[in-house]
């Protein structure tokens, strides 16, 4: 008689501590400024052991900044190389468009984002800012015949040249690209050029959002890009995602702050590509020792964009 044996359970997930100390841990191991104090701090206790401190500080000081320069610069040099491999992974699907990237454009590691997000399928996407990403979105859903994309822009000439580039795939219900001219608006205490909100709300169809891409409007101010959660996350489903490009300006990061700071459903994750992104959860606040939230918001405030990450989010 063959022995059976029971299979493995599962191990059990990590507690709230485990979870936190591991992320800190994997953290600080692709951060330059950790390591180059790791290494001017064993090049310190080294030189303190042989009776040279004096020495031994200045040692480790210039050791130190020699290791954090060279770990940055690799870093750089490791986002370049994804930025080659997205472009790869993109191009095929942009082809027909003949769409150039970088620039102005989306950078092809924010469009690998989009398309990683697009895997799960989403029912409606809501974009704001049109261009390289509409074709992708709108490309990806025609191979489908599946979803529903929504587009807003508010240059009317540039609209019409999204839609002539996608001309093919332009399924009216299916995908739409709306005009929205900026108007100066009041949200809550916010006063911003932002797109026509009145717009926004007769045009936007009744399902909940799966997918918010915010490309737009030009940054003219510091809170250009802060409307878009205060008007549309009450639309979004519980764990819907939204992406924000262009996240190693400051006025990105103000208005990611705010927004994790105001709404206690933002759950912020920072991607570290070239132009740098945030990516938005809708979930309830995470269960976690009060002590530990603390040193989240610190976090965020101190080093809210860690380096070295590639398309894998650091929790903000």
């Amino acid at each position: 008689m063959d022995d059976e044996t029971e299979p493995e359970a599962p191990p059990p997930p990590p507690g709230p501590w485990q979870a936190w100390a591991r992320e800190r841990r994997q953290e600080l191991s692709r951060t330059p400024a950790a390591a180059g104090l790791l290494t001017a701090g064993a090049v310190l206790a080294a030189g303190s052991a042989l009776g040279r401190a004096r020495a031994a500080g200045v040692a480790g000081v210039a050791a130190g900044a020699v290791v954090r320069s060279m770990m940055a610069e690799g870093i750089r040099l490791e986002r370049e190389v994804r930025v080659g491999e997205d472009a790869l992974a993109v191009s095929s699907q942009l082809s027909r468009d003949l769409y150039a990237l970088g620039n102005w454009a989306i950078d092809p590691d924010f469009a690998r984002l989009i398309m990683k997000e697009l895997d799960a399928r989403p029912g409606l996407v809501v974009e704001l800012g049109s261009g390289a990403s509409t074709a992708l979105i709108a490309g990806i859903f025609a191979d489908r015949d599946a979803g529903r994309l929504v587009t807003f822009d508010n240059s009317r000439d540039f609209a019409a040249r999204t839609e002539e580039r996608i001309a093919d795939i332009l399924r009216p219900g299916k995908v739409d690209v709306v005009v929205a001219p900026l108007r100066e608006q009041a949200f809550g205490t916010t006063r911003c050029h932002w797109y026509d909100a009145d717009v926004i709300e007769a045009t936007l169809p009744p399902d909940p959002i799966d997918l918010l891409v915010i490309d737009g409007p030009p940054a003219a101010s510091k809170w250009s890009r802060w409307p878009a959660v205060e008007l549309l996350w009450e639309r979004m489903r519980p764990g819907g995602v939204a992406l924000v490009d262009d996240g190693r300006r400051r006025a990105e990061t103000a208005v990611v702050r705010r927004w994790v700071r105001e709404h206690e459903d933002v759950r912020a994750f920072w991607v570290d590509n070239r132009k740098g992104a945030w990516r938005l959860e809708k979930h309830g606040p995470p269960a976690e020792p009060r002590l530990i939230r603390l040193e989240r918001r610190l976090t965020r405030l101190l080093h809210p964009r860690p380096a070295g990450f590639g398309h894998w989010p650091v929790y903000r």
